[in-house]
């Protein structure tokens, strides 16, 4: 980027070239902070508009097979495992249902003999007497696989790299279907092909240098985008904050650079949705609100039947911000935006034989 961001003609143009992004990254004064922050706030108001779209995972299995360093799942780990019969999981639908929430994001350890593929394909279609739009975060699937569970009623896929650097990679999935580093680099290209409308992508900040990590994202959501140009692509990237004796962060990432890098993803992407995590404070979620972010997940609980008993297995990760989906909307709203639980109508369903792939 060889002008300069303060003066130069980027106010009134609509985002920056992708190619861009690594010199955004690079700012570090306050000023020129602020105006990222402001720009980015316009270019969202100015694609998407004042609207924030609110969903909850379900969580139907802690069950895995993968030993990943990082996760609270962890094969290793000596906890309380369950999966959800029908029953248990229409209590948790209930749940949510009455909270207001109209799209649900299904998630589950990655363990193919106690909750895999048929399993879930299994689940969509009664969450259809109650949601508008189920979407899928569980293991990568075959295009295959993918096509039967996009006919089932599932219209959304999200895959985390978790880190692009493969030395990394390596280091921290242990063993496991997930030690595969390019299956899961390949999943969403399997979701596109099968035929999925949605697929986000995203990397756990935290595990590799941010800068390295969110320019590989970029560079993948980039080629997504041109290749695949009829699917919506999402990003997030949700950052590890608790610490434990089980995992130290080895690479820490500041509120100061997490709020940069979402508003820099913002400029370079400006029709891309923005997902932010319960991870995050109710403070710094409150404060994003304006600045990029498009889908906020909210009162999420992430383990098996924790909306109504929570505590009674292990979580995922930690929840820190734990406020009820009421008060977030009441945030949202005194933010001059709009809380929406649906802002779409869903368009045909091909039967599998129609499918392409």
């Amino acid at each position: 980027m060889s002008r300069d961001y303060i003066t130069d003609s980027f106010y009134g143009t609509n985002h920056f070239p992708p190619e861009d992004l690594g010199e955004l990254l690079a700012k570090s004064s306050d000023r020129d902070i602020a105006v990222i922050l402001e720009e980015a706030g316009r270019v969202r108001n100015q694609r998407f508009g004042k609207r924030i779209n609110l969903y909850a995972p379900l969580y139907l299995s802690n069950y895995c097979s993968n030993h990943c360093l990082y996760c609270g799942f962890n094969s290793s780990r000596d906890i309380p495992r369950t999966v959800l019969t029908p029953e248990e999981t229409q209590k948790e639908v209930e749940y949510l249902a009455s909270a207001g929430f109209k799209s649900v994001l299904l998630v589950g350890g990655e363990d193919p003999f106690r909750a895999g593929h048929s399993y879930y394909r299994d689940a969509i279609s009664p969450l259809l007497k109650t949601f508008s739009s189920v979407s899928l975060e569980l293991s990568p699937f075959s295009i295959s696989e993918y096509q039967k569970l996009y006919a089932a009623g599932a219209d959304g896929v999200t895959v985390y790299q978790e880190t692009y650097n493969e030395n990394l990679y390596a280091d921290y999935h242990i063993s496991g279907s997930k030690k595969d580093y390019r299956w899961r680099l390949e999943t969403p290209e399997r979701a596109a092909l099968a035929g999925i409308p949605n697929v986000n992508i995203g990397a756990l900040l935290g595990l590799a240098p941010w800068k390295e990590e969110i320019l590989a994202l970029a560079s993948h959501l980039n080629y997504l985008i041109k290749k695949y140009w009829k699917v919506n692509f999402g990003i997030s990237f949700p950052r590890i904050l608790s610490k434990s004796e089980d995992f130290k962060v080895p690479y820490p990432v500041s509120d100061r650079d997490f709020v940069k890098i979402l508003a820099s993803m913002r400029l370079c992407f400006p029709d891309t949705p923005i997902y932010l995590s319960t991870r995050e404070s109710p403070v710094m979620r409150d404060n994003l609100l304006k600045y990029g972010v498009t889908h906020m997940s909210a009162e999420s609980q992430t383990a098996p039947g924790g909306y109504l008993n929570p505590g009674s297995v292990c979580e995922q990760f930690g929840v820190t911000d734990t406020r009820k989906v009421v008060d977030i909307m009441e945030t949202i709203k005194s933010a001059g935006l709009s809380p929406v639980f649906k802002d779409w109508d869903k368009g045909y369903i091909p039967s599998e034989k129609n499918l392409c792939g």
